[in-house]
């Protein structure tokens, strides 16, 4: 790689009172080669300690997933995904060991946004810097008790998109359009409130998620996305549990069911 240097040479002429002027400028071209620069060993050394630290942490064997979760596809949403659904179930749980509600009625069911999750996992080990990859922000988990229009507008956009990563719900999608939605079992009802558990970045209206923002109370639970994962994972790890996921029709294509 090159970089101009400008070199301005400055005579000042000796034991004299007169101002100094520019007589002669030159721009040289120096090659300055990175990959031949070596590692500056005092810097790694101060850095090496807490570097072994977090690769011990990143590095830590957390569960064996008995298959491949693969990303879901942003571009071109299917429905739900192996890797979709399985999150999600994990957040749900997560969310209503966690929520204490006033009123006692507790999480109806989960959206999270596509975009969220990064990237795969594999099958067969799964570490805490896999999880760091699928889920690298510190986006938090939050419970926002939407109306029945507001509900409505929620399913209206799944169906339109195509898809998103949901648990705890089933809808078909049929002309870009909900149909036959249930909620917890049950036959979606818009006279009634319902309770989403969804991130902090989804509930202030990210992803065109617009609905979110004219909620009747959101709750913040202070638990964040990639923590509720390594957690269960963890569970999971020490009782000799593989983790696994499957394709349930929860949302699905009218076409394609």
């Amino acid at each position: 790689m090159y970089r101009h240097f400008l070199y301005i040479i400055l005579i000042v002429l000796a034991a004299s009172c007169r101002p100094s002027k520019i007589v002669k400028a030159e721009d040289v071209l120096y090659p300055m080669k990175y990959d031949t620069l070596g590692i500056d060993s005092v810097v790694y050394k101060m850095i090496l300690p807490y570097k072994t630290k977090v690769d011990g942490a990143m590095g830590e064997h957390l569960v064996n997933a008995a298959i491949e979760f693969p990303a879901p596809d942003r571009k071109n949403i299917a429905g739900e995904s192996l890797l979709g659904n399985m999150l999600t179930d994990i957040f749900l749980s997560t969310g209503r060991d966690n929520y204490r509600p006033a009123d006692g009625k507790n999480i109806d069911f989960v959206l999270m946004n596509t975009g969220g999750i990064r990237t795969s996992l594999p099958k067969g080990v799964i570490t805490t810097r896999n999880v760091f990859e699928v889920l690298p922000f510190d986006n938090r988990l939050v419970v926002v008790t939407l109306s029945g229009d507001s509900t409505q507008a929620l399913l209206n956009y799944i169906a339109k998109k195509g898809g998103d990563p949901v648990a705890g719900m089933q809808m078909g999608i049929k002309e870009k359009k909900p149909i036959d939605v249930l909620i917890n079992g049950l036959p979606f009802d818009k006279t009634k409130t319902y309770k989403v558990l969804t991130n902090d970045f989804c509930a202030t209206g990210g992803d065109q998620m617009w609905f979110f923002t004219g909620a009747k109370e959101s709750t913040d639970l202070n638990i964040i996305l990639r923590d509720a994962i390594i957690t269960k994972f963890r569970q999971l790890g020490s009782a000799g549990i593989e983790l696994n996921s499957k394709l349930d029709k929860r949302i699905y294509k009218e076409d394609a069911r």
